[in-house]
């Protein structure tokens, strides 16, 4: 995934008025990910479909806990995580102050 487009997915969210935009977000941010960039991220780090706000937060999940195991982070995996804890940060804003 290219710098702009990493700056573009958090511009989204950051003006993501509600969780379906978040949402929304997510899925064109996955989108942008060219197939070399996603074989960088380990298999069990590479979100699907994104239907619902719960996806979005599972994904967060997942990819903390991969971070945090220490094992082999590279960049692309530290950007996708780095996004999903973004994304989960603002759909928990969002159900605080809809």
């Amino acid at each position: 995934m290219a710098k702009t487009s990493t700056e573009q997915a958090a511009r989204r969210l950051g003006k993501a008025t509600s969780i379906e935009a978040v949402v929304a977000a997510a899925r064109k941010y996955i989108a942008g990910w060219d197939r070399h960039a996603l074989a960088k991220v380990p298999e069990n780090c590479r979100p699907g479909e994104m239907a619902d706000a719960a996806d979005v937060e599972s994904w967060a999940d997942i990819l903390e806990t991969e971070v945090q195991s220490g094992e082999i982070v590279s960049a692309e995996l530290r950007q996708m995580h780095d996004f999903f804890a973004a994304a989960a940060q603002r759909i928990h804003e969002l159900r605080r102050n809809p």
